[in-house]
């Protein structure tokens, strides 16, 4: 009988206590302007608003897959790939052979953490390239702004919400920590809004300080491209650069072209050049391990073969430098094939450098000034002899981007494969970025499936 009634009481307490903290008792003198939704079952009751408890998840999460990456890095990273890894450490070597001991190695379970912090920009530079600097001085200046941010929001703010008395006095409330604690009379209200003030000033000054340390290239070429559809059917025929740069010195005589670059779908070369590479880096690659060791290395070409732990019928094993080398004698051949089918098809695009950037300005406005003559309005570049046989009234012209960024493999695609992709890839990141991204939804669908009910049956 006192087991029932003890029970009971603990009943009522609880419910007691959770009408008190919702604002939901009878008998209650006291406003409330904070509550949590009473609807929602996801870390309620759960001590300062469920934030230690997220977090401590978040942590274990983070520690699990950190050592399952760690453990795949090790294990398998290296599987495949070696002959690329080894080409990419002989490159840098080459590069700095006195700095030994900076070219960070990843000798032990973990060491590979360390290697974003202990590299200097010119390592970066020289091992990943320039966005790679780009890139990761961006993520500097966002870490300087996270870290000001959390020190003015510690030091500044949470004192202030703090000092309030609209919610109740108990240590463990999550709201006497926001801004709901302070009377809407309270002169304290303002600081947050100077602080949001300093934070706008703060952000923009370390963005102005990352983008005046970036070196832009001079934009001195120009991409000319027809409109969808035409195809630049005269550069087809001709398949040589002469004509165009004979065109641009007829109408531009002040210009002087440097290079004219036709574009060809290469996408299916490639990637027969990417593999003939790997080839024959993995070749060069087994061939030194022989010399070192005597040994012939095997291994087993089929997909997850290094999975294969006993020799069975379809996991047989082969010499790789018998390998490697029937794959790269097969793929030059595809390569050369394929080269003189490419020659033969050029896209009706063409990169055109001029000497000067001056000369690139001036020819993209006269490309893209409109011109109306009644009712119709359309470009009108200066006239050639040439003109009407390379259908310059359909030429598209813009900024060509830098080499280095462009994807080669995707100049070919048009029309309705380019409009596809375009559309795909942006909803896929429309609905990943709004929706899974919006706490409220998380919260939402965790209640749902009542995620967090083993949480709200301990408390």
């Amino acid at each position: 009988m006192t087991f029932f009634s003890s029970s009971g009481s603990i009943s009522t307490s609880f419910s007691t206590w959770s009408e008190l903290r919702l604002g939901n008792s009878s008998n209650q003198t006291q406003p409330y302007c904070y509550s949590g939704h009473t609807g929602s079952t996801v870390l309620q009751g759960v001590t300062f608003g469920g934030i230690p408890t997220v977090l401590v998840i978040d942590v274990a999460c983070f520690a699990l897959l950190l050592l399952l990456f760690s453990f795949i890095r090790k294990k398998f990273w290296d599987y495949g790939r070696v002959a690329l890894v080894y080409d990419a450490d002989s490159s840098y070597e080459a590069i700095s052979p006195s700095n030994d001991e900076d070219l960070i190695r990843d000798k032990g379970f973990c060491s590979w953490i360390s290697a974003p912090f202990s590299m200097s920009d010119e390592d970066i530079y020289e091992r990943c390239g320039e966005d790679a600097c780009h890139y990761l001085s961006f993520q500097r200046h966002i870490i300087c702004f996270l870290v000001v941010g959390n020190l003015l929001a510690m030091l500044a703010i949470l004192p202030v919400n703090l000092s309030g008395s609209l919610l109740d006095a108990d240590p463990l409330s999550f709201g006497r920590t926001t801004i709901a604690n302070l009377q809407n009379n309270d002169n304290l209200l303002w600081l947050h809004t100077v602080v949001g003030v300093v934070f706008l000033i703060i952000i923009v000054f370390l963005m102005r300080h990352h983008t005046s340390a970036i070196k832009y290239k001079n934009e001195d070429t120009v991409c000319a491209e027809p409109v969808l559809g035409n195809g630049f059917p005269q550069l087809n025929q001709f398949k040589t650069d002469n004509i165009i740069c004979l065109y641009f010195s007829e109408a531009y005589p002040t210009c002087r072209v440097i290079d004219v670059y036709l574009c060809y779908d290469v996408s299916k070369l490639i990637w027969i050049n990417r593999e003939r590479r790997k080839a024959e880096k993995s070749l060069g690659y087994f061939n030194d391990l022989l010399d070192k060791t005597g040994e012939h290395a095997l291994l087993n070409p089929k997909p997850c073969g290094q999975f294969c732990c006993c020799v069975t019928p379809g996991c047989e094993r082969e010499d790789a430098i018998e390998y490697y080398t029937r794959m790269r004698d097969k793929l030059l051949e595809d390569y050369t094939e394929n080269m003189e089918i490419v020659r033969n098809a050029p896209l009706g695009m063409a990169f055109i450098t001029f000497s000067d950037k001056s000369m690139a300005t001036f020819i993209l406005k006269d490309f893209n000034a409109i011109k109306c003559q009644g009712w119709k309005c359309s470009t009108q570049p200066q006239p050639s002899s040439l003109s009407s046989q390379l259908s310059t009234l359909h030429w598209s012209v813009s900024y060509a981007t830098y080499p280095e960024n462009i994807s080669w493999e995707n100049m070919s695609l048009s029309g309705v494969k380019w409009w596809a992709r375009f559309i795909g890839i942006n909803y896929a990141l429309f609905m990943v970025l709004f929706f899974l991204t919006t706490p409220s939804i998380i919260i939402t669908t965790i209640d749902k499936f009542n995620v967090t009910k083993p949480i709200y049956y301990l408390n």
